[in-house]
């Protein structure tokens, strides 16, 4: 009889719930569209675009929302906190990869979500929280299909406007104004990834380069029949994980080689490999973490160059979908 009694709670504590939840939220419904990731060959920025391939999925629930107001040096912004309440698992969530992303809209505000908590059984409420997509971020959100992309090297200003989340996405297209693109091609020993874009919850081994402090070394840039020259320097942080002593040095060899041999750019200081230390205390364990750090110098016209090479290259042999 104790058994009967608690499912009976259980079930009394859950339809209590839902019934305020559906009170609040006034059958209160939200539309999720899908979208594929996209990444740029050349320097590794990553887009997200509407996959027409798949419909919509329209969950009921009720979404709260707190707006906080931040002024920044390059943008005043509303960073709107999203919380998704729902009795219902939404399955599509778990079952993506991680080159594919549900994003809701509602009044307006786009969101994805970063997390599921906060579950009880015998609520039966799940509850979905993120943060609205920043107005920076609108750039790289293509509501396009897929087969509005291209693989132009140009890119067409007629089309739409520059910003449009509808612009078609260039795959032919620079976006980095540094010495990235050289950098990307270098993955002899492992896959090199731009700092802050690499995928989600990678193995090693894998490397990523940080550029920092990018200056001009000459007074004005020399101006061609090509376009604009000048001549640049710059920090480069490659960090590597899973690679071993051998292995990290013989990455650093292979860059030492490659700026001696193509003369792409030059280094500037005597780069020195590092251990640094990332453990994780559950597991009393270090992670195989390493870094070494450039000093280059390289003409931006040189990078273009390359940046070209490697574009012909790589579309031809490039899938996204």
């Amino acid at each position: 009889m104790a058994k009967v009694s608690e499912t009976t709670n259980e079930s009394q504590v859950k339809s209590e719930l839902l019934a305020g939840l559906k009170l609040v939220s006034g059958d209160q419904t939200i539309t999720f569209k899908k979208y594929t990731r996209a990444v740029l060959p050349i320097d590794g920025y990553i887009f997200w675009v509407a996959d027409a391939a798949i419909q919509p999925i329209i969950v009921k629930g009720s979404l709260h929302y707190s707006t906080d107001q931040q002024q920044k040096d390059d943008e005043t912004i509303g960073i709107n906190k999203v919380v998704f309440s729902t009795d219902t698992l939404i399955a599509e969530f778990n079952s993506i990869s991680q080159n594919e992303m549900w994003i809701g809209e509602k009044d307006l505000i786009r969101f994805g979500f970063t997390s599921c908590g906060s579950f009880y059984d015998n609520a039966g409420i799940y509850h979905y929280r993120g943060d609205a997509i920043y107005p920076a971020m609108y750039s790289q959100i293509i509501d396009l299909p897929a087969h509005h992309l291209n693989n132009s090297a140009e890119f067409d200003p007629d089309i739409l406007p520059l910003g449009n989340p509808t612009q078609p996405l260039n795959l032919g297209g620079l976006i980095a104004t540094n010495s990235l693109p050289l950098w990307l091609g270098l993955n002899k020993y492992a896959t090199l990834y731009p700092a802050m874009l690499l995928p989600s919850n990678l193995q090693p081994p894998y490397l990523a380069v940080d550029i920092t402090q990018t200056r001009a070394l000459q007074a004005a840039p020399t101006v061609t029949t090509e376009g604009s020259n000048q001549l640049m320097t710059e920090k480069v942080k490659i960090t590597s994980y899973g690679l071993r002593n051998n292995e990290i040095i013989d990455f650093h060899n292979y860059i030492l080689d490659y700026s001696a041999v193509y003369d792409v750019f030059g280094i500037m200081n005597m780069p020195t490999i590092t251990d640094e230390k990332r453990g994780q205390s559950e597991l009393g364990i270090l992670a195989q973490k390493k870094s070494v750090e450039y000093e280059i110098s390289y003409n931006q016209q040189r990078v273009q160059s390359v940046a070209m090479q490697n574009i012909s290259k790589v579309i031809p042999n490039y899938t996204i979908f």
